[in-house]
């Protein structure tokens, strides 16, 4: 990622925080609950920490998910890090969705690095007789050494709700109507450094930055956006997730990632704006991917409420976190479960 002459400005800075729907009081990191990542069809790869020591740069196994790293044995001193009680395990279990659950093997301690980050973990063998974890589409999954007592989760029939696109397109008009202003505000500063610099490049994106934002204004932006439709809630009322984003020209304009909650009228659960804030940093050019916006994993009930938990990643500014967020009455909240990585 290129870094402009003069990083970012104090003020959006401070925006880029105040746009970022899960930026809320972190729990401490989970000792007995682990993301796990696919490695083949018989492995996982319970993700249980960072090393603390950089990147690893001798080469390991791959996997295949896109958000697991390539790992090999652990040295002695990576291992000597892993809480005992994890290392010690013999037994897990792997939660591989909503209603699925099955038992693991220890095979090793493994370690490895995913961008600049040193991350351990624990190599796992499925037992998968009715070939449940062969036939599973997902590639992350909660895991836990075995031992606690769980509710079972029940697996309710899918149940496609109709997606009332009109509403849809009425709340993304009125959020962007809402949040425009601001936006272009607190990225005016770094727009006019990169204004006055001597580089031409510089200068050649504030002048297309503030073409585009002028277009935008103006009403001349093309919305596009995709919905999924989940089932998180014990009434099953559904939640739509939508990654919105408006163009112009070709070029990305605003984007946002939103949870709506299904019903009439449709109402705004969650939202999150830093697609929108990136793309007026320099670092940002080209296009948005779909680590920005948000994209759900797997979908579990670890204690059995209704109320589900989603296995979440998320890109940032250099970064990446594999989540595990629990639906509440008022909204998403973190569990503690996960790993982060970059630069």
């Amino acid at each position: 990622m290129k870094r402009g002459p003069f990083g970012i400005s104090a003020v959006f800075a401070v925006a880029l925080l105040a746009g970022d729907a899960f930026l809320v009081a972190q729990p401490a990191p989970s000792t007995t609950e682990f993301i796990a990542f696919r490695v083949d069809d018989r492995h996982v790869v319970a993700v249980v920490g960072e090393t603390g020591d950089g990147p690893d740069d001798r080469p390991g196994r791959e996997a295949i998910s896109t958000f697991g790293f390539p790992f090999r044995d652990a040295e002695p001193a990576v291992g000597a890090k892993i809480p005992p009680p994890v290392a010690a395990a013999k037994q897990w279990t792997i939660d591989l969705g909503v209603g699925r659950r099955l038992t693991a093997e220890f095979d090793r301690l493994v370690q490895g690095s995913a961008s600049c980050t040193g991350l351990a973990g624990v190599l796992l063998r499925v037992d998968d007789p009715q070939r449940q974890f062969l036939n599973t589409r997902e590639k992350h999954y909660v895991a836990e050494p075995s031992g606690a007592t769980r509710p079972a989760s029940r697996e309710r029939p899918a149940r496609p709700a109709p997606i009332d696109r009109p509403q849809i397109d009425s709340l993304l008009g009125d959020l962007l109507t809402r949040e425009l202003p601001a936006m272009t505000s607190g990225a005016k500063e770094e727009i006019d450094r990169f204004a006055s610099s001597e580089s031409e490049d510089h200068r050649a994106w504030a002048r297309s930055r503030r073409q585009i934002d002028d277009a935008m204004a103006s009403g001349k932006a093309q919305l596009q956006y995709d919905v999924q439709s989940f089932s998180l809630r014990p009434d099953d009322v559904p939640l739509y997730f939508v990654r919105a984003e408006w163009r112009v020209g070709g070029s990305p304009a605003f984007g946002a990632a939103l949870w709506i909650k299904g019903g009439a009228p449709l109402t705004i659960v969650e939202q999150n704006l830093g697609p929108a804030h990136f793309i007026r940093l320099y670092e940002f050019q080209g296009e948005l991917s779909r680590q920005l916006f948000g994209m759900v994993l797997n979908v579990v009930d670890r204690d059995g409420d209704g109320w589900r938990e989603i296995v979440f990643a998320r890109g940032g500014y250099e970064s990446m976190e594999i989540a595990l967020l629990e639906l509440t009455p008022t909204g998403f909240a973190p569990t503690g479960i996960g790993y982060t990585y970059g630069c």
